[in-house]
């Protein structure tokens, strides 16, 4: 007798949820599940989807077949607006019904985070899985063991990034065909992050600045090339020719550097720094609303708005970190679980709903008169 089927769907190796899951299973899983990787550009008339049980995914649901389950792992912890609470998002009706139908399951962080993606994507208790996300348990490993992940990808070797402080640089995105969040442009990130003052700092400080955008921004990448020694430019297809994930190398930096990327939700497991350089954050506000206030609850580190205020700002919490005991309170907001255990409970659920034979109520969305009305009926699985 076959093995039921599940097919991890992979984006890209930026935070990867489906990829954490595929390597744990590679290493420690000898369940009776089979569970396959397929990459997004893999998907058109692909047989492996089609016969699986179960489908997991990182962005939008698909399904081949009614009777199969989809389990939604989303990709951050939102603090931007998104689903029925965001402009864009709501004008997108089909997006929206495909989201919330299609997802059968939501893994979820904690009480908090369900209350929150619950909001905008709206679904019953019964649709949450309490588990932790998959790609975090990478941040559980040993920093010398990132630190060789990390020479990899970057051509230098341990020894040398071990005498180096690391700093990541992850800004989320600005604008996709759909939308633009911000005033601020590509020439403008390119100014910030390669001005001499900063430039002169990395020097000084024997300071490595590590820049990953966001998938949806690659496409500036060609403007932000590398201008120094002490910066790199890390890109998507740097991780998947290597096939290694942005998370598996987390461990390894000093220090985030970040905006409005959730990104710094995950980081706080690690219980290091971070810094919030947000030179648009007035003309972002206006044209992005916020899911969560008051930021400075929400965004655990100073923020800066010059290149001159992040200098100071890095060296600053380098050295006192007086924004941990912030980090510490909102870790526990955010992280029900804090213990690189996540995808030993995912595997441990969907070998419950494969063995229990139901799932959740399904839902369905009307779109009315410019409201999203929800129904939802009980239906058994396989």
């Amino acid at each position: 007798m076959s093995k039921p089927r599940v097919v991890l769907l992979i984006s890209n190796l930026a935070g990867s949820n489906t990829w954490a899951l595929y390597k744990y299973y590679l290493k420690h899983y000898s369940g009776d599940l089979e569970i396959l990787p397929v990459f997004e550009n893999e998907l058109q008339n692909n047989e492996v989807v089609n016969e699986a049980k179960i489908i997991v995914t990182t962005f939008i649901p698909i399904k081949a077949r009614k009777d199969q389950v989809c389990i939604q792992t989303w990709h951050g912890f939102p603090i931007k607006s998104l689903g029925i609470f965001d402009d864009v998002d709501r004008n997108n009706v089909y997006y929206l019904k495909r989201m919330i139908e299609l997802s059968d399951f939501w893994l979820s962080y904690s009480a908090t985070y369900t209350t929150i993606i619950n909001a905008c994507f709206p679904h019953l208790v019964e649709n949450y899985l309490l588990t932790g996300m998959p790609r975090n348990d990478f941040l559980f490993t040993d920093k010398s063991f990132a630190v060789q992940k990390l020479s990899a990808l970057i051509g230098l070797s341990a020894e040398e990034l071990m005498f180096k402080r690391l700093i990541l640089y992850c800004p989320t995105y600005r604008s996709t065909l759909r939308r633009k969040d911000s005033q601020i442009s590509a020439n403008d990130l390119y100014e910030l992050i390669n001005s001499r003052i900063f430039l002169d700092y990395l020097e000084t400080s024997q300071t490595l600045l590590v820049v990953k955008l966001h998938p949806f921004e690659e496409h500036i990448a060609s403007k932000l090339e590398r201008s120094s020694k002490n910066i790199f430019l890390l890109r998507n297809s740097d991780l998947l020719l290597n096939k290694i994930d942005l998370y598996e190398f987390l461990p390894a930096f000093d220090l985030l550097v970040t905006d409005f990327s959730s990104i710094y939700f995950d980081w706080l497991l690690l219980n290091k720094p971070i810094v919030f350089f947000v030179p648009d954050l007035y003309s972002y506000s206006k044209l992005r609303d916020f899911l969560l206030s008051p930021l400075d609850f929400w965004m655990p580190g100073v923020k800066c708005k010059t290149v001159e205020e992040l200098i100071e700002a890095v060296e600053n919490s380098l050295r006192k970190d007086e924004f941990k005991k912030d980090r510490e309170r909102l870790k526990r907001v955010v992280h029900h679980y804090q213990d690189g255990l996540s995808c030993r409970r995912v595997f441990s659920a969907m070998e419950e709903i494969i063995n229990a034979n139901i799932r959740p109520p399904q839902i369905h969305i009307k779109y009315c008169e410019g409201l999203f009305l929800p129904t939802y009926s009980e239906r058994s699985l396989f």
